[in-house]
């Protein structure tokens, strides 16, 4: 008979907070129990006596719990990105496809939303076995995008949308006359660009964040610089996952189970809601 002991919240929301890191400095399930868990003993024990080191050994970090707290933590990141987008309606895609050391082919995605006061990065993972039609059938689905992509997202010249990033300065007023806006959204860029107190907070703030913050006020213009600012610039975010999937599932853990969660926890900008997993999750010391 299996034997169950509460723990204390503390000692949960550490194993949680434990695993998180170990996903996302890409280390073996192990090293929480074989490393981490003494190393805290000993720094504590030296530091605090042993009462308090006694107290360590009571945090759940075994294989097995951590392989769990981090499928627990990648499900909370797709719920939580999943309730945003059903209030923020735009976001950018980016995805990849190439092989794992197995052999197996692997499509990686992420997705760009405005979140709060910042636009924030997600990854969303597809595994696809080469055997299947699914490749297939994504495959001919890009190939149609990309054909279309044009009527979609028609090429803009620098010049129209530079005002986005240059605002003020020596090229401010020749970035706002090229802009392509309507005019009521050129209005509006016209009393941003005049607000001395809008343009400290221009030079003082993340690009995004300064757009962001002034949908209320000015929601035309604001919309439309997050709509040139959202899409990917670059394909880094895919060629970096793939070569953080190459160090995370190597020959020697080669049938690692949930790469898909191992790799959300590890690259996505929204982090799990640990304190809400923690009120909701059945305390057990892992065995």
């Amino acid at each position: 008979m299996e034997k169950r002991l509460k723990i204390s919240d503390k000692s949960l929301l550490c194993s949680f907070k434990i695993s998180e890191l170990i996903a996302k400095k890409k280390n073996p399930h192990t090293i929480g129990e074989e490393l981490i868990l003494p190393a805290c003993k000993e720094i504590v024990d030296v530091m605090f006596g042993k009462e308090a080191a006694e107290q360590i050994s009571n945090i759940p970090l075994s294989n097995d719990t951590v392989h769990r707290r981090i499928i627990t933590m990648s499900e909370d990141i797709v719920k939580n990105v999943n309730e945003i987008l059903q209030k923020n309606k735009e976001f950018a895609l980016q995805l990849d496809e190439s092989t794992d050391v197995s052999g197996k082919s692997k499509l990686i995605s992420f997705i760009r939303f405005v979140e709060w006061e910042k636009i924030e990065e997600s990854k969303i993972h597809l595994s696809i076995n080469q055997k299947t039609e699914l490749k297939n059938i994504i495959y001919e689905h890009l190939l149609t995008l990309s054909r279309n992509l044009k009527s979609y997202f028609p090429s803009l010249p620098t010049t129209e949308i530079q005002w986005v990033v240059s605002l003020y300065g020596p090229c401010g007023e020749e970035n706002i006359k090229n802009a392509n806006l309507s005019s009521t959204e050129k209005e509006q860029l016209l009393e941003i660009s005049s607000d001395t107190t809008l343009k400290s907070k221009f030079y003082m703030s993340e690009n995004d964040s300064f757009w962001i913050s002034l949908q209320n006020e000015y929601p035309e213009v604001s919309k439309k610089a997050l709509q040139i600012l959202l899409p990917f610039s670059t394909s880094y975010m895919c060629e970096s996952a793939f070569s953080i999937l190459e160090v995370t599932k190597t020959k020697k853990r080669s049938t690692l189970k949930d790469i898909e969660s191992e790799l959300r926890v590890s690259l996505s900008t929204i982090r799990p809601r640990i304190e809400d997993l923690c009120s909701i999750h059945q305390s057990q010391v892992s065995h």
